[in-house]
């Protein structure tokens, strides 16, 4: 019972104060008709200039949920990048989170690795911090 308890309270406690989203705003690629749509596609280019990217890369897809988390995997997170390129972000979101998603996405495009680790200096460089706390990949 010792062991079990702690993860109860994990469970129960863990996700305090977080506002995980389940229903999707907006679906489709960052230049599409929505309300913040100018505002990604300027944190886009403002990424990928800093990463010195000059081929064509197309822009993501995103999935804007409600809320201030989004459930990406078995993990509850500020925002992801799936394998195949989506990016998932929560309503209530930061431009770092933008960028660093934007990061993790230009580098798959262009190396086909999404750094989960953070290793490159991009996360620095062209998003300001790389923010291991909630594990933002």
């Amino acid at each position: 019972m010792k062991r079990v308890l702690p993860f109860v309270f994990i469970l129960l406690f863990g996700c305090a104060g977080k506002e995980i989203g389940t229903k999707v705003l907006y679906e489709g690629p960052i230049n599409g008709n929505f309300v913040s749509s100018d505002v990604l596609v300027g944190y886009f280019h403002k990424v990928k200039n800093c990463m010195g990217i000059e081929e064509e890369v197309p822009y993501p897809q995103v999935v804007v949920y409600d809320g201030d988390h989004v459930v990406c995997g078995d993990k509850i997170k500020e925002g992801c990048t799936l394998t195949d390129g989506k990016i998932l972000l929560p309503k209530k979101t930061s431009d770092f989170i933008v960028q660093h998603e934007f990061v993790h996405y230009l580098l798959l495009k262009t190396t086909g690795d999404l750094d989960p680790g953070h290793k490159s200096e991009e996360f620095w460089k062209c998003a300001g911090r790389i923010h291991i706390a909630d594990d933002v990949s």
